[in-house]
């Protein structure tokens, strides 16, 4: 008895190691987002003490991670898709040789490699792809939970517009996450709750009845169509297989579902209802609008006209929507980013570098979907989000550049890597946070 004692207390002792070294890479990998402000098109690339802290944090945090607990919990090996990954760097890292300002090229390159760098290292800390994913529930719990206290402190921030004449919407201060993509976190910590994936309080009645219904709160406060449309999918997909749990949950479930459904259609038929319910989504806008996605194909079409030429190595990273297309037309003066991962990455690193960041989101998502996770919740978890950010890539900026769908995409597309050696270097307190079922 008195033998076991120490490994046991040796054990204790190397779990918080691991939670603290994770909860500095997490912290790290949100750092260039911690907080941010408006910026026009000359004061890119300016260095004031938050962009220190944005860009000098997360490598201070990485550090940290490495010397409070300087192994890995798992080997994992690199695949097809970090080799894409490593593609589009490489480019965007050359790119400062022929940007149109090397030094904000250089000044944002650095903080979003720290933090594919933080989430790669992290990956590692997790025990299982499981643990990975509930540590994703997790961290999206913490964030909404968190802009649920900031706007009890500060609604009018909370609840505000950053565009002139367009109404009032939700979104996180800190970390600085836009309406736009807000309601993914949003979607995640629902379909967590759903799946039984995350702290487990957060399961349990009746807790997981009052988040979910805050949580929709939020969804709907961001007032954003595309994100809406997007988590609705994921939420309605957890909603469905978390009601095949058990005979009682599935008449529970199709019951909720139907009465859904039949409100919903009611509420569109209805004239009132319905002029309400588009007033309140078309957020002061002009309806005509929507056929042009609200401006987003506009900018494509112009972006696409003055790329021609540099079109393979691209304006450099980051300054070629930002600082190159301003330069060349006015229009983009008043867009920090052109709403399209895709087309951003061609302005900026070229077909060379898009195709690398093509082969990492395609081929990671490929290998989310494949992976032979224990725990068929977790597996469909890790499908809708990194499905849901793909959708999202489309209409939004995402993985390219420091942003909450980074971060969520990316550590489970690292956690799914294969493992060099089995699991089992450190048996016990592996610190799961998946909830019972």
């Amino acid at each position: 008895m008195y033998g076991a004692q120490p490994t046991s207390t040796a054990t204790a002792v190397e779990d918080r190691k691991i939670r603290r070294a994770r909860a500095a890479l997490w912290l790290g990998a949100f750092m260039p987002i911690i907080y941010t402000v408006g910026k026009d098109v000359s004061d890119v690339g300016g260095v004031g003490p938050l962009e220190l802290l944005r860009g000098g944090g997360g490598i201070a945090l990485l550090a940290l991670a490495h010397l409070t607990y300087p192994r890995s919990v798992r080997t994992l090996r690199k695949g097809w898709p970090e080799i894409g990954l490593g593609l589009f760097v490489l480019v965007a890292a050359l790119s400062t040789f022929w940007s149109v300002d090397a030094k904000v090229t250089i000044l944002k390159l650095v903080p979003v490699v720290t933090a594919y760098l933080c989430l790669a290292r992290l990956s590692g800390l997790y025990r299982s792809f499981d643990d990975a994913l509930a540590g994703v529930a997790t961290v999206a719990h913490v964030i909404l939970i968190g802009t649920i206290l900031q706007f009890a402190l500060w609604p009018s921030s909370v609840y505000s517009s950053d565009t002139f004449g367009e109404a009032a919407r939700i979104h996180s201060l800190v970390p600085a996450i836009a309406s736009n993509l807000f309601g993914l976190v949003a979607a995640i910590g629902i379909a967590g709750i759903c799946l039984k994936i995350g702290p487990q309080w957060t399961t349990r009645a009746p807790w997981n009845v009052v988040l979910v219904s805050v949580y929709l709160l939020l969804l709907v406060g961001t007032r954003s169509r595309a994100v809406t449309a997007v988590a609705i999918v994921i939420v309605l997909i957890a909603l469905i297989r978390a009601a095949h749990r058990s005979p009682t949950s599935t008449v529970v479930g199709w019951a909720g579902l139907l009465v859904t459904t039949t409100g919903a259609t009611w509420a569109f038929l209805n004239d009132s209802s319905r002029t309400l319910i588009t007033d309140f989504f078309l957020r002061g806008q002009d309806a005509r609008g929507l056929s042009t996605l609200t401006g987003r194909t506009v900018i494509w079409e112009r972006a696409l006209i003055h790329i021609e030429g540099n079109e393979w190595l691209g304006l450099g990273y980051y300054s070629g929507h930002r600082i190159g297309l301003p330069r060349i037309d006015s229009l983009f003066s008043g867009y920090s980013n052109l709403d399209n991962t895709w087309l951003e990455n061609l302005v900026g690193v070229g077909v060379f570098g898009t195709l690398g960041m093509a082969m990492f989101v395609a081929l990671g998502t490929l290998r989310c979907v494949r992976y032979p996770s224990a725990l068929p919740q977790v597996k469909l978890l890790a499908i809708l989000i990194t499905t849901g950010v793909v959708a999202l890539s489309f209409i939004n900026p995402t993985v390219q550049t420091n942003t909450s769908t980074l971060v969520f995409f990316c550590v489970i597309v690292f956690a799914s890597r294969p493992e060099r050696t089995p699991p089992g270097a450190i048996g016990t307190g592996s610190g799961s946070a998946i909830g019972t079922t």
